[in-house]
């Protein structure tokens, strides 16, 4: 493959203003690049090299496609050499060389197929390597929440149908992801928030919106905890940027299926969220409040459902009396924030 001819291909492929047949030629010439057998091995030489936008762009297609479809050809070796030269450009390239959104997360799409395939068996250190990649400044704690995003978006999600295969795989990646990386998930989560909460905002709702969308899967007192817990409250009540996206990690934590009911009391008593919600005045931006009042009616559906069971528990002689006595109190907390927010002109809001 000639490199001129290739680069010529592809941004003629690009090109709208191409002649169909010219067009044509140039799409028929990048496919067979992606079909040749070390099509994959040049796309990611010229990745690693090129500074032109799409050529980048349609060489992270070529490896996409190697890391969903083909693989399994590639020997151990090969491998191996795909995924240091990808932490390469991460740890050598990115620190210094601002890249396009569509860039950063085609790349973090590829890396975490790759991750899909490869981890825990033949890619243990997947999350030591991503680890490690932290110290070189924004760009990469920017890259690291892009990852994690896809990750939730490529294992996790069940808003993807998935075949039964796929589905017993990521169950595989997310029990390995408890014991081995979580904690430490968690712990650079909170240095995230606690150092760029000033300094890069919207770095921090990128970081609350990765929090969100773990909380459903991970040990909950990772992040229902004091120093969580008092950013969040920070968050909600002192900061217009970053209030809503703590808002949802603490409707997250309101929404964590917990089966007992005890258990889901203890959390919601934990909480303490009624005197940090009462604190919001109903002149707030209204989407905010919306968000709140949402919280709020999933908190008291949660406490009247663990009434009922803990009730019937009692009776049983499975749970001591003060367990209907502390539900209920939470109950009449609740109600209090939702007679306060019912009174809100905005429908949406008060509904």
């Amino acid at each position: 493959m000639m490199a001129d001819e290739f680069d010529e291909a592809v941004l003629c492929s690009y090109n709208p203003a191409v002649p169909d047949a010219l067009k044509a030629k140039a799409n028929d010439y990048c496919q067979r690049v992606k079909e040749a057998p070390e099509g994959w091995r040049f796309c990611l030489e010229k990745f690693l090299t090129t500074s032109r936008v799409e050529i980048k762009f349609f060489c992270l297609q070529v490896l996409q496609d190697l890391a969903t479809n083909r693989l399994e050809v590639l020997s151990d070796d090969d491998r191996g050499q795909l995924k240091v030269a990808m932490f390469r450009w991460l740890s050598e390239h990115l620190p210094k060389n601002p890249e396009s959104p569509a860039i950063k997360n085609k790349f973090a799409l590829v890396l975490v197929l790759l991750f899909k395939q490869e981890f825990p068996e033949k890619w243990p250190s997947f999350f030591t390597d991503l680890f490690s990649c932290l110290s070189f400044g924004l760009p990469l704690i920017d890259m690291f929440l892009r990852i994690l995003k896809t990750i939730d978006e490529e294992v996790v999600s069940r808003e993807v149908t998935r075949s039964q295969t796929d589905n017993a795989r990521n169950s595989l990646i997310k029990d390995r992801m408890r014991d081995s990386c979580v904690k430490q998930l968690a712990a650079t989560w909170y240095s995230i928030l606690d150092t760029y909460a000033q300094s890069a905002p919207e770095l921090c709702n990128d970081c609350l919106e990765v929090v969100k969308l773990y909380i459903s899967w991970i040990d909950i007192n990772l992040v229902a905890n004091d120093q969580f817990l008092g950013k969040f409250y920070t968050f909600v009540t002192r900061s217009d940027t970053l209030r809503e996206a703590a808002g949802e990690c603490l409707f997250e934590i309101v929404n964590k299926g917990i089966a007992d009911p005890l258990a889901k009391l203890s959390l919601l008593s934990k909480l303490k969220l009624p005197p940090v919600l009462q604190s919001i005045p109903l002149d707030a931006d209204d989407n905010f409040l919306q968000q709140v009042a949402r919280s709020i009616d999933v908190m008291g559906i949660e406490i009247l459902r663990c009434l009922g069971e803990v009730t019937a528990l009692v009776t049983a002689g499975q749970a001591p009396p003060e367990a209907i006595v502390n539900a209920r109190a939470m109950l009449d907390e609740a109600l209090e924030l939702l007679f306060k927010f019912m009174n809100h002109e905005d429908d949406d809001v008060s509904k």
